[in-house]
């Protein structure tokens, strides 16, 4: 069963107002200089395993000038690369993290998914 993280990621202009991550291109270029992560036309690699995703840039007509808003989903196509998958997760997040002018929200959440699966059935198969 396909598990899909999804988040919005929001780059605000710096101290001195300048967007750094103002395209999909921009920000996925830092965020291969700054992680061990490889990112693809369509899949993000972290440690020889490889993921599905998909970003695009949000456009509203009420967005704020200083502000880009992005979409990053994630797949994760098999279970058994929940580890993986979990690393992945983290080192987004550290990524995030380490910028100032960048915020992220979760809006779906792949590893929540599979660990509430995976306490539903030891519960109800006792």
């Amino acid at each position: 069963m396909e598990r899909v993280s999804r988040y919005l990621i929001i780059s605000k202009g710096n101290k001195s107002n300048k967007i750094l991550h103002s395209t999909k291109e921009d920000l996925l270029n830092s965020m291969v200089k700054s992680t061990q992560l490889k990112c693809q036309i369509d899949r993000i690699e972290i440690e020889h395993s490889s993921f599905k995703y998909k970003m695009k840039v949000v456009d509203t007509e009420a967005k704020p000038a200083n502000k880009t808003f992005f979409i990053l989903v994630l797949y994760l196509d098999s279970e058994s690369d929940i580890e993986k998958f979990e690393l992945l997760d983290n080192e987004i997040h550290n990524f995030i993290e380490s910028y100032n002018d960048l915020e992220m929200f979760i809006l779906e959440d792949a590893i929540s998914q599979y660990y509430s699966k995976e306490a539903y059935e030891l519960i109800h198969d006792s």
